[in-house]
């Protein structure tokens, strides 16, 4: 893989970066970097600025500003400072070793989805329905566990989670609205863990403009804010990236 964006001249390339910083909202195949890890309070500080939504260059989000009350700031001047790559494949790439890579991420991701699933908690899964929004609401009744056997199209040793479906009820305003069914979900087929519901209602508490045979007596109503669809969406982009040959 080669990686694009780092500034020519000697002692400016990859091998001259020891702080790589990886994080989903950066996008898929972008990286932060910088030459060295530093420890300082102001940077620390920075590092865990938020991330705003309405800056679209990634290098101007405030976390990754020059930061002048670095502790070291006299030593390191413009030199520390944050760039935004990208990577991209090479011609001589093998196949078997862009699927390697991919699986390595994958199950990256994997992990600390789990880490953050809650008994009782609402997350999202990736499906193929054009009456949706490309994915399901879920809500989670275990903790994830590996397959002791095959189960239909789910390989032995997968990890896997219990939950109940939501159904989409209004795909526009992101409403969704409980049902009986229950299933089993492939932990990787997971795009968000831990979503925070902007609303939930049950019964007659809910819009009139749901009040119809499309909803019953004791289901529950939940609506996810904008903020969570965009990133459910963007989500599911990278993992199309990132989609690889288990079998390979």
């Amino acid at each position: 893989m080669k990686t694009i964006g780092l500034p020519s001249g000697s002692y400016n390339g990859l091998r001259g970066r020891y702080h790589l910083h990886f994080d989903p909202q950066l996008e898929a195949g972008k990286a932060a970097i910088r030459r060295i890890p530093c420890g300082c309070k102001s940077c620390i500080r920075m590092k865990h600025l938020p991330w705003d939504q309405n800056i679209k260059n990634i290098a101007d989000q405030p976390r990754f500003a020059h930061n002048a009350e670095c502790k070291y700031i006299n030593v390191f001047g413009e030199l520390n400072d944050w760039i935004i790559v990208r990577t991209e494949t090479k011609e001589k790439d093998s196949e078997w070793t862009m699927n390697e890579v991919k699986k390595d991420v994958s199950m990256g991701i994997i992990t600390r989805i789990a880490a953050e699933i809650k008994i009782g908690g609402f997350g999202a899964y990736m499906i193929k329905d054009k009456q949706s929004n490309s994915y399901n609401i879920i809500k989670w009744e275990s903790t994830p566990y590996t397959t002791q056997k095959d189960i239909e199209k789910i390989k032995e040793g997968e990890l896997i989670i219990n939950a109940s479906v939501f159904a989409t009820l209004d795909k526009r305003n992101n409403w969704y609205t409980s049902t009986t069914e229950h299933t089993i979900i492939q932990l990787h087929h997971v795009v968000h863990p831990d979503i925070e519901m902007e609303k939930s209602s049950a019964n007659d508490e809910y819009p009139s403009q749901y009040r119809s045979k499309h909803v019953k007596v004791g289901q529950l109503l939940v609506k996810i804010s904008d903020k969570f669809h965009e990133y459910i969406l963007n989500e599911i982009s990278r993992r199309d990236l990132i989609d690889y040959d288990e079998f390979s």
